[in-house]
């Protein structure tokens, strides 16, 4: 009977960049539209009350895509 090959370590430090990467890029996406209403909020002091005012103002000046608009800046 052949025995299994151990992961090596370089095989082992792919799939945890990999698995790294690919968290971040997901953490970026859910968290880019409290991202956005907090930069509105920061630089216009009386955009908004709260987050969930910050919402439904963002959705109503700027549409779906202002919340994904800066994605690639974080």
């Amino acid at each position: 009977m052949e025995r299994a090959r151990p992961f090596c370590s370089l095989e082992r430090s792919v799939i945890f960049f990999l698995s790294g990467a690919s968290a971040q890029v997901f953490a970026d996406v859910a968290l880019c539209p409290f991202e956005a209403v907090k930069v509105q909020v920061q630089t216009q002091p009386h955009f908004a009350r709260g987050l969930t005012d910050g919402f439904r103002k963002l959705y109503v000046n700027e549409g779906l895509s202002g919340f994904h608009d800066h994605v690639l800046d974080i």
